[in-house]
């Protein structure tokens, strides 16, 4: 009886820790902002205020109605995830975003990319 209500207690802190941080964007290291640079570079805003840049990830999803960010920061083990769906930002950008996901993020997340010259 105790294994399950520990397992039970580690799922809840689980989940509490996961809605505060990705969807009510309540700690610190919640990710409030992105832009997106050359190359695949993107730079994210935490609500620290803090600037980092990450490279954008193969494992990314793209879809119409959500949109998952596979983040990797340089001096971090572990990937930072951003979910974005359509209702949080505005509709335009959102469809920008999914378009250069699907063909220039795609590339530029491959490895060994070599942006073409003009």
């Amino acid at each position: 009886m105790w294994i399950k209500a520990v397992i039970v207690l580690a799922i809840v802190t689980s989940l509490v820790f996961f809605l505060n941080h990705v969807a009510l964007l309540t700690t610190p290291e919640a990710v409030i902002a992105i832009e997106i640079k050359e190359r695949g570079k993107i730079s994210l805003q935490t609500r620290r205020g803090e600037w980092r840049e990450c490279t954008l990830s193969g494992d990314s999803f793209v879809s119409s109605w959500l949109t998952i960010l596979v983040l990797a920061e340089e001096n971090r083990r572990r990937a930072k995830y951003v979910m974005i769906t359509p209702d949080n930002v505005d509709h335009e950008d959102f469809r920008r975003l999914r378009v250069w996901l699907r063909w220039a993020g795609r590339r530029a997340a491959e490895p060994g990319y070599r942006k073409p010259s003009p």
